[in-house]
């Protein structure tokens, strides 16, 4: 019988699975982007207001919400790519380094996106 049949895969997480996990864990004070941008609604509603002429009307707060929810998504993104940048050099390193530990080829190991 050949022992390699008896083994489990050896199984590394894929860039795309670290990527999810690093964000998941990297959120400003623990809250999402979108909770950010309705903190910040209020915020551009006012300044709106402080700017243009006319009464406050309440239809303000959907594009006020958009608005600041791009702005924080705009303050965030150079985070974003580099923890895509990271994953993918975490996720290579892991596999090379469960290869080297187990003593077998790179291609022998199985990269998933979800953990088993």
């Amino acid at each position: 019988m050949n022992v390699m049949s008896t083994q489990l895969p050896v199984v590394a997480r894929s860039p795309r699975l670290m990527q999810a996990e690093m964000l998941k864990a990297n959120r400003f004070l623990g809250l999402h982007q979108a909770l950010w941008g309705l903190i910040l609604t209020p915020v551009l509603v006012v300044l709106a207001k402080l700017f243009t002429l006319t009464t406050w009307e309440w239809w303000w707060l959907l594009p006020a919400f958009v608005a600041s929810w791009l702005m924080v998504e705009l303050v965030f993104l150079p985070r974003r790519l580099v923890i895509r940048r990271l994953a993918a050099e975490e996720s290579r390193a892991e596999v090379v380094r469960l290869a080297w530990q187990h003593g077998v080829a790179l291609r022998d190991i199985k990269v998933v996106d979800r953990e088993p």
